[in-house]
């Protein structure tokens, strides 16, 4: 994942079981929306490319 990925006031965004999100540099999730995370079958994983801080999961009137 590159730059600032947006869920919009609205839209929701399930990440299933499985799942890997390897992200770049200040790369970050920002949520107007609904991000719902089922790791009930098996890992998500949310991880930066080598040592490198990505920005992560930001709440912006979401849940």
């Amino acid at each position: 994942m590159k730059g600032q990925f947006s869920i919009p006031r609205g839209v929701t965004l399930v990440i299933g079981p499985e799942t890997s999100i390897v992200a770049e540099k200040d790369a970050s999730i920002r949520v107007q929306g609904k991000l719902s995370i089922d790791g009930t079958n098996g890992l998500v994983r949310l991880f930066s490319r080598r040592a490198e801080k990505w920005a992560g999961v930001v709440l912006d009137g979401g849940k």
